[in-house]
């Protein structure tokens, strides 16, 4: 029985969250970029086992001049065994409802290579133009893959240079 829930990280054990940020670095670590640490963890489970996450973080950032709360979408990863089924649509469905009901925000934004574009275009997320910017300990880095977000409201994207204001996620 495939069950979803979104958890807060506090709430969340410490095994669990240990394996959650594992996943994560097996997934994306080797890139050399430092990455913000989820507030909320989406989770899909098969039963028991974990078999789905997405990490969510709020943050302000700046868009061509204009600070704008957006939800963060981080670390989206199935079980290979999982994949082609559907489940990732389902997974971005909720945590869109979730940006957008609970944390009460116009605008999620996501960080992918060109390979996973297309998924996230089947679920109405859109690439944008930056440059995307953000922080790394050796000082402000330019995103090089695509910047994409989703319109959760009737609000128009302002457009122009993303500042992250912080680790990308």
């Amino acid at each position: 029985m495939i069950r979803i829930n979104i958890i807060n990280n506090t709430d969340i054990s410490e095994s669990i969250l240990t394996y959650l940020e594992d996943w994560f670095d097996r997934e994306f670590g080797h890139t050399g970029i430092e990455w913000a640490k989820p507030q909320w963890y989406l989770i899909m489970k098969n039963n028991q086992e974990i078999i789905g996450r997405i990490g969510i973080i709020k943050r302000k950032i700046n868009v061509n001049g204009k600070e704008i709360d957006v939800g963060g979408i981080t670390g989206v990863i199935i079980k290979k065994e999982f994949r082609g089924k559907g489940l990732s649509k389902t997974m971005l469905k909720k945590t869109a409802e979730f940006i957008k009901e609970i944390l009460k925000l116009k605008f999620a934004l996501l960080l992918c290579r060109d390979r996973v574009v297309p998924v996230y275009e089947k679920c109405n997320w859109y690439i944008v133009h930056g440059p995307t910017l953000f922080e790394q300990k050796n000082g402000p880095q330019e995103y090089s893959n695509n910047t994409m977000i989703i319109n959760l409201s009737n609000d128009e994207w302002p457009g122009g240079p993303i500042q992250l204001q912080g680790l990308p996620w």
